[in-house]
């Protein structure tokens, strides 16, 4: 049984809101970005102030590879990659074969 979040959603069906609207608004021109306006976007997408649940999508992001982190002296950015090298591997599995 999944787990129902806010508004009857899952987990995975707002990753998946989010990810859309971040890939629709090309979120990767905002460039370097401290977490906060990544927390504040996910925040108005979804419509929610859970700061668990946001940091969870987040996290998830960032290890799928779609958000990537920067560290420069004592300061953290991120920048949405949307040429995720997951997104590449599921690209070409999916070869198209003519009979």
């Amino acid at each position: 049984m999944k787990k129902v979040f806010f508004g009857g959603r899952t987990l995975d069906e707002d990753i998946e809101m989010v990810f859309t609207y971040l890939e629709f608004r090309n979120s990767f021109q905002m460039g370097y970005v401290p977490y906060t306006c990544f927390k504040k976007r996910i925040k108005y997408i979804l419509d929610i102030d859970d700061y668990l649940h946001i940091r969870k999508i987040f996290g998830h992001l960032l290890t799928k590879g779609f958000i990537i982190k920067s560290k420069n002296r004592n300061t953290t950015r991120y920048i949405w990659n949307p040429f995720s090298i997951d997104e590449k591997l599921l690209v070409s599995s999916k070869k198209q074969t003519f009979n």
